[in-house]
């Protein structure tokens, strides 16, 4: 395998972490605010108009 493969492979592999790692963390979050009850909608047009509370960080 070339040096030029194995740097392919290498991002390739940072690449499927990466997105493996995201994946679950927006399965985290919305576990998170489903078990908190906070519905911050279902459209785009529906998350201006949600408040969080004020113990929650903006995101």
């Amino acid at each position: 395998m070339s040096k030029s493969d194995e740097e392919k492979d290498k991002q390739r592999l940072k690449d499927a972490v990466r997105s493996i790692i995201v994946t679950q963390g927006n399965e985290f979050i919305k576990e998170l605010l489903r078990k908190h009850k906070i519905q911050i909608g279902t459209k785009k047009a529906d998350l201006p108009r949600t408040s969080w509370p004020r113990s929650m960080p903006a995101l």
